[in-house]
């Protein structure tokens, strides 16, 4: 085998391990987000903003400013977040406190 055949070969190993590693895309951070969203808005909150960051491939951390009226009052609050994956890298859970 040649070596122009030998680096592409590395090359498009190398490609593929990336494209099939586990761990959280920017899609799944972008879906985690508007899932985040999605719920609180369903639970009476008006959304100000919701921010995740990888902090590592598997576990996502971040926090969610809501706002609810109490009393005609609106009432903000920051919700501390995170999602993990689980191990084969096709499902996560989140949960914000």
């Amino acid at each position: 085998m040649n070596t122009s055949v030998k680096l592409g070969a590395a090359l498009l190993l190398g490609l593929l391990a990336i494209g099939c590693s586990k761990g959280f895309s920017d899609a799944d951070i972008e879906k985690t987000k508007a899932d985040i969203r999605s719920y609180f808005e369903k639970e009476g909150f008006t959304v100000m903003e919701v921010s995740m960051i990888r902090e590592s491939d598997m576990k996502l951390t971040g926090y969610a400013k809501v706002e609810k009226k109490i009393l005609g009052l609106p009432v903000p609050a920051t919700k501390n977040c995170t999602a993990t994956m689980d191990a084969q890298g096709g499902r996560y859970l989140w949960e914000c406190k």
